[in-house]
């Protein structure tokens, strides 16, 4: 027993044959009908078209050939290129790690939303343009375009529901008084801790830097890239809150060897409670990693206390 034929026995088969006979694709034609409630496979509609359309076998070849179908067209196109998905994928990975402000979003959103605008009037200039000459008997029914132009609409309208939700509120926040710092300071936290998997810290990198070079060093090779700018004039600014971000994204390692490294300026160079000389000392021993944070910090805290009761001391027989 044969297969039966879902197109013959389909109310749309006239509308199904005018559409092969347009040179439509199979696909195109099965999603066009499926659009229409009517669920018939690609494969069916090209097993009547190669079994029930004899008398048109030489026009659907003719449709199915270079001069008419599409494929050969863009193929052949002087404005032809290759799309290299894993550049675009690696493209847009490399920009997920660079945290980026409200203002950035909103721009890169209002972007895309232009652009899409601009697609859409396309798509529908070349839709009318095929309709009017379709009803001259000079082109094919857009279906292709209609539903490109359709497809457009609906990209068109999630974006400006995502603008709606997302980015009404961002005014709020700038008035806000603290509300934009906050937002500011868990930007630069969270750009620390995607920089810490990328570039992560360990024991002891600081005192190394620091035996060649100054602590600037080491910000430039740990601390991710500030997107906001600094001023001399504004010691409040969006830089300093983007750095305190910074600060709270440390892994717990690198805040307590940055938490020595003060503490040891403290003793050798603010207080010179021991000899300059041997810091270098110091700092060597730490840079091999092999030495525990905790008591280290603990010695020297006690010296720093011991320093300021000796200190408040001297200060009560002034006042004595």
């Amino acid at each position: 027993m044969g297969i039966e034929c879902k197109v013959c026995n389909s109310e749309k088969r006239e509308y199904i044959e005018q559409l092969i006979l347009q040179g439509n694709s199979n696909l195109t034609i099965s999603a066009t009908v499926k659009d229409m409630n009517e669920d018939i496979s690609h494969a069916s509609i090209n097993r009547h078209k190669t079994k029930h359309m004899p008398e048109y076998k030489e026009k659907i070849k003719e449709q199915s050939g270079e001069k008419g179908n599409r494929k050969y067209d863009r193929e052949d196109s002087k404005n032809a290129f290759i799309i290299n998905a894993n550049d675009i994928y690696n493209e847009v990975k490399n920009q997920a790690l660079h945290v980026i402000s409200y203002d950035e979003l909103a721009e890169t959103n209002m972007t895309v939303r232009l652009m899409l605008n601009r697609i859409l009037n396309n798509q529908l200039a070349i839709t009318i343009d095929l309709q009017e000459k379709y009803m001259q008997g000079e082109s094919k029914y857009p279906n292709e375009q209609i539903r490109g132009l359709q497809i457009m609409q609906d990209m068109t309208q999630k974006f400006e529901d995502f603008a709606r939700k997302n980015f009404s509120h961002y005014k709020n926040l700038v008035h806000s008084g603290n509300g934009i710092k906050r937002h500011i300071m868990e930007l630069g936290k969270k750009s620390k801790e995607e920089y810490n998997l990328i570039k992560p810290y360990e024991k002891g990198i600081l005192f190394g830097i620091l035996l060649d070079d100054n602590f600037e060093k080491y910000e430039k090779e740990f601390y991710p890239d500030n997107p906001y700018t600094l001023s001399d004039f504004d010691k409040n600014c969006d830089y300093n809150y983007f750095i305190k971000g910074i600060e709270l994204g440390k892994s717990t390692v690198e805040k307590l060897d940055v938490n020595l490294f003060r503490v040891i300026e403290e003793v050798y160079q603010d207080y010179e409670l021991l000899p300059e000389k041997d810091m270098e000392k110091v700092m060597l021993r730490y840079s091999t990693g092999k030495y525990e944070v905790c008591k280290e910090l603990k010695k020297y805290e006690a010296l720093l206390k011991k320093y300021e009761d000796e200190a408040d001391k001297d200060e009560d027989k002034d006042e004595a």
